[in-house]
């Protein structure tokens, strides 16, 4: 899910070589580092569309080029896919036990320009897992405790920064082009200025003690900062640290301007993490929001060290050495700066040194824990880790993740199926597909390709489908009937388990019976028969009251007369009405794995008990607007009941934008 690659390799950055060369004079050795973009342009397995690292340095700010692999590009849309709903500009302030219904929590909705307009919301569940992050789970957890939720006494303990430092090599006589230019197409972007860290230095693995081990990474300045940088950093050198070398002086000079020539274009940023000593709190404010109480952080002898080994290193350079200029000036809060906060909910083997289990699980004082309430992010980290924490935080989260499947008795994860396969992007063949220039004049849109598997070939119309919403529909449901045609249930399954639970269906949609599913004996005739006169026509849906009915022709209501005539249809515009139904999203009955819309016609008592309650339709979205269904049959069986696939369907409604 992660796709971690080593970037560097091949590339030929000048950033790369100076920092090889800084990590040989301090003694250890320069590597590359494997970092989340992407190397090739692609559409993933859950549809999002990911463009190759084009080196332009914005990492750290926002990748608009769609390289980075983020949790919007990985386990956001794989989520979506299985059935979970996404709510953005919702901000959780606290939760509270809602007894056997589990969790009232309180949130704060924010809608309008800016999100000025706020209001409160409830929401209950079950099962409440927190992911806001160290500050954004501790705060929650300290609000929610201070209005009565039993929670450890270590809440809020254990706070790190990770050991978080920046520095600067600045002024160096190498070129460094670490200089981000994101979107900017003039002189700024002819240099290749790299992701924001593509190397690592490490110092001390061998130590026991872990205070003797730290890691330092290499910093493209983002294209946002480019500027800012040049002139304050002009500023603190020439204030702080005067070099009168002329060759410095006049790079110093050329950065009045941005210039490939100037001081900036010659200096390397540093992130370092070291281990620290991870006694921070974070507490509540009056206001109800959160701070860190720390004084003694940027006091630890750590720093100094770190300090020591890379101005000499900088030194051999010609450079100059700018610690963290946060710490090193009272005009700027002598404050700790950090980006891996970590700790506040501190994973431990009881309440009494920590606030959540091995597996998230939140602790009672009694020395039990909450039933149904979790946390799963860098707040359970108890302690620096000198290193990204980015894979510790993962591992805590997917094992976590699979001991609550467990315990949902949900199947184990299966990565075949729910991994990103990372499978590049068909080329499109002569003839097959087709690639349309949207109104906007934005970049074009292909529709498929008619190549790869049944998942990718879904996965290129649903990228597509923003762009060109016909052309996608259209493409969709021609497959469909050929399918159906050919009376190719082996990959009407393979596109049935591509798709996911259509999001707020409500409305008319107009529908055609694909295939039948028993046996070639059978299904021929019924698929002549229905070529013939088919009677229905689709179904409508009411998504608030979550039921639903059938739309039938005229000429429906005499042999439905003979097969249920105690049953009466009711009269429409444009034919006939029956059938009712209920919808919800539900696991499906055959495959567990596949969440689906159900349409259900068993818990209506009206329904005829004669073929029409022992069905149960599923239902999937392909594309947006674009359904395929499958019908199912209850069959009785000693422990119950099982289900049996006897056919496909599909339904439409007309194309958002078209």
């Amino acid at each position: 899910m992660l796709g971690a690659i080593p970037w560097r390799e091949g590339q030929d950055l000048a950033k790369a070589r100076v920092f090889d060369e800084l990590a040989d004079h301090a003694g250890v050795t320069g590597e590359p580092l494997d970092i989340v973009v992407s190397a090739e342009d692609r559409i993933t397995r859950y549809g999002v569309r990911r463009r190759a690292c084009t080196n332009c340095g914005d990492c750290s700010m926002v990748c608009n080029v769609g390289a980075k692999n983020t949790l919007m590009t990985n386990y956001l849309p794989m989520a979506r896919h299985f059935g979970a709903q996404l709510f953005t500009r919702v901000q959780v302030d606290h939760l509270e036990s809602a007894g056997r219904d589990g969790y009232r929590v309180h949130c704060l909705v924010r809608s309008g320009p800016r999100g000025r307009t706020r209001s409160d919301r409830i929401v209950t569940a079950k099962r409440v897992v927190l992911s806001a992050g160290s500050l954004g789970t501790t705060g929650i957890l300290l609000r929610s405790r201070a209005r009565g939720l039993a929670l450890s006494p270590r809440l809020g303990e254990d706070f790190s920064g990770n050991g978080d430092n920046f520095a600067v090599a600045y002024n160096t006589d190498r070129v460094t082009d670490a200089q981000g230019f994101g979107t900017d197409t003039g002189p700024r972007s002819q240099i290749k200025a790299g992701p924001s860290i593509t190397s690592v230095m490490r110092f001390g693995a061998d130590q026991p003690d872990l205070g003797k081990r730290f890691t330092v990474q290499d910093l493209t300045a983002p294209s946002a900062l480019v500027d800012a940088f040049r002139l304050a950093l002009m500023g603190i050198a020439g204030t702080q640290h005067p070099d009168w070398h002329p060759d410095r002086v006049n790079r110093w000079h050329k950065d009045v301007e941005w210039n490939v020539n100037g001081a900036l274009n010659h200096s390397l940023g540093f992130l370092i993490m070291a281990h620290d000593s991870s006694d921070g709190r974070i507490v509540l404010g009056d206001n109800g929001s959160v701070r860190v109480d720390w004084p003694g952080a940027p006091a630890e002898r750590i720093y100094t060290e770190i300090d020591e080994v890379l101005a000499a290193a900088v030194e051999r350079i010609d450079g100059t050495y700018l610690s963290n200029p946060r710490w090193s000036s009272r005009v700027l809060g002598n404050n700790l700066v950090t980006a891996h906060p970590l700790g506040g909910c501190a994973t431990a083997d009881s309440v009494d040194y920590g606030v959540v289990d091995d597996r998230g699980r939140v602790f009672d004082p009694d020395g039990g824990v909450h039933k149904g309430l979790y946390v799963s992010d860098g707040s359970v980290i108890p302690r620096a880790l000198a290193v990204n924490p980015l894979l510790t935080i993962s591992m805590f989260t997917e094992r976590a993740a699979e001991k609550l499947r467990r315990e949902l008795r949900l199947p184990a994860y299966d990565a075949a199926r729910e991994g990103d396969d990372r499978a590049p992007k068909p080329a499109r063949e002569p003839g097959r597909g087709r690639a349309r220039r949207p109104a906007d004049g934005g970049e074009e849109a292909v529709v498929t390709t008619g190549n790869g598997s049944t998942a990718d070939r879904v996965a290129e119309l649903r990228a597509a489908a923003p762009h060109d919403p016909d052309g996608a529909q259209e493409e969709v449901w021609a497959w469909i009937k050929e399918l159906g045609a050919k009376r190719d249930t082996k990959t009407l399954e393979q596109l049935f388990a591509a798709g996911t639970p259509p999001p707020g269906l409500d409305g008319p949609a107009d529908g055609i019976l694909v295939t039948t599913a028993v046996n070639p004996l059978l299904d021929l005739p019924v698929r002549l028969a229905t070529s013939l006169w088919m009677p229905w026509r689709g179904k409508v849906f009411d998504s608030r009251h979550k039921t639903g009915i059938n739309r039938l022709t005229a000429g429906s209501a005499l042999p439905a007369r003979l097969l249920w005539p105690l049953y009466g249809m009711r009269e429409t515009e444009e034919g006939r009405a029956a059938f009712k139904f209920v919808s919800g999203r539900e696991p499906g009955k055959i495959e567990p794995r596949i969440p689906v819309l159900k349409i259900d016609y068993k818990p209506v008592a009206s329904n005829p008990d004669l073929i029409i309650r022992q069905i149960r339709d599923e239902l999937v979205e392909l594309v947006p607007d674009t359904h395929l269904g499958r019908v199912l049959l209850r069959v009785p069986t000693l422990r119950g009941e099982r289900f049996v696939n006897i056919g496909y369907f599909a339904l439409r409604q007309p194309a958002a934008g078209g």
